[in-house]
């Protein structure tokens, strides 16, 4: 499957991430979580359904890990493609 937002295209079905025709590489969690806000692109991808569905870890408390991988992909992607929704989580700009 393939998805689009602005200039970012990425391909769930090859695993690759493409930005401005060229590609970017991302860590496996990263891809996940970009895949997440772009197949719903008008919802907040939310701290709970990522501490659920992302980073589960046998009970272990998902500290900072969320917010360390936003700003992984901040860098690779853009500064402002990544919209932080206070005490909730992100969304797509």
């Amino acid at each position: 499957m393939i998805y689009k937002h602005r200039n970012i295209m990425i391909d769930s079905n090859r695993w690759i991430c493409i930005k401005d025709d060229e590609i970017v590489n991302l860590t496996h969690t990263e891809f996940v979580i970009l895949m997440f806000l772009i197949e719903g692109k008008d919802k907040v991808l939310t701290r709970e359904y990522c501490k659920t569905n992302i980073f589960y870890h046998d009970g272990e408390e998902m500290t900072n890990q969320l917010d360390v991988y936003i700003n992984y992909l901040r860098n690779k992607l853009g500064k402002d493609l990544i919209r932080t929704v206070r005490k909730v989580g992100y969304i797509l700009d």
